[in-house]
């Protein structure tokens, strides 16, 4: 008995999990598409347009700002783990 309720509760979260997925892919979908509409308006109006330029010089800045932390962060913890395994 215990086995299949184990074996429902394992198909029951694999299931789960898809449909989470799913939703995840769609809304990442409808977001890419949302803002490529507003890109789009943006081109035609010429104030819309400096802003998108300037939220993407923003965005750009603090990504380029997180890949340097991010690589930071990780030559710190490979040298920590070598001087662990020392």
């Amino acid at each position: 008995m215990l086995e299949d309720e184990r074996l429902a509760l394992e198909k029951a979260t694999r299931k789960a999990d898809r449909m989470i997925s799913s939703a995840a892919v769609a809304y990442q979908r409808a977001v890419a598409q949302e803002e490529a509409r507003m890109r789009s308006e943006a081109i035609q109006d010429d104030k819309a347009r400096l802003v998108q330029e300037d939220f993407d010089r923003q965005l750009s800045q603090i990504l380029k700002g997180c890949a340097r932390r991010k690589e930071a962060l990780f030559r710190k913890f490979s040298q920590d783990r070598k001087r662990l395994k020392s």
